[in-house]
């Protein structure tokens, strides 16, 4: 049988540093990549730095790159389930699918700017299509962040944002959601193992806020034509037009 993966990689040292070198002959799920002859990623004190690291593999690109301040991921139409895939079995579920276009900047030692602007087309989790989703995420200032998250399946849509500051001696997080699922039956095959029945819509606007060591929820959920079945009781629950409601008070 022809292998799957075979990942030719050579170690070398430079000046004391660990050098990492893919090889020709590189093949990651049954496909064939080709490597610049000349890849190399450094790991140095800085923090690992690329050179003329270009990998390719049919329509997929990935290229790692250094600058003065920051390593950059570069993806382009790269799938996602490239590199997970070989704990499968023939006739297991792959764990992640979807193919990512982006880039992802990771600053080198004492530098910050930690940012990612990725777009993931049709992810899908254990044989389920979430969506297309997309993430920008981004270093305010020294260890603070803020992130914004889009999911969209069709007219269930969902979007999310946080900004998180880590500078304190007790971090704060600010973070809110909004999501319209007009059928929630997408997310069964996740809590097959204790529901039998997962339907109807569902919407929520959602703020949750950490503040010297306290937290708070508050917002609304709201049920449209909803329905739980639980396996452990074989009772089915439905919600025609509920909402439950999170403030202060609990």
């Amino acid at each position: 049988k022809e292998p799957n993966y075979n990942i030719p990689l050579e170690f070398t040292r430079l000046d004391g540093r660990p050098v990492l070198h893919i090889r020709e002959g590189l093949l990651l799920d049954t496909l064939a990549w080709t490597a610049d002859p000349a890849n190399k990623l450094v790991f140095g004190e800085q923090g690992p730095t690329a050179e003329q690291f270009v990998l390719q593999g049919g329509s997929q690109h990935v290229t790692l790159l250094t600058d003065a301040s920051a390593t950059h991921l570069v993806l382009e139409k790269y799938d996602l389930g490239t590199l997970v895939n070989f704990i499968a079995t023939p006739d297991s579920v792959q764990f992640v699918a979807g193919l990512a276009t982006g880039k992802l900047s990771l600053p080198l030692r004492g530098a910050s700017g930690l940012q990612a602007d990725m777009k993931v087309k049709d992810l899908a989790i254990m044989g389920t299509r979430l969506g297309d989703a997309s993430l920008n995420a981004r270093e305010t200032s020294p260890k603070s962040y803020e992130a914004e998250a889009h999911l969209a399946n069709g007219m269930n849509l969902l979007d999310a944002s946080a900004s998180i500051d880590a500078a304190q001696v007790r971090p704060a997080v600010v973070a809110r959601t909004t999501f319209d699922l007009k059928d929630i039956s997408f997310l069964r095959p996740f809590a097959s193992s204790f529901l039998y029945d997962l339907s109807g819509g569902l919407g929520a606007e959602l703020r949750y806020g950490l503040h010297d060591g306290r937290s708070d929820l508050q917002g609304d959920l709201s049920f449209k034509e909803a329905a739980v079945g639980v396996l452990a009781t074989k009772s089915r629950y439905t919600l025609k037009k509920e909402r439950i409601t999170f403030d202060n008070d609990g």
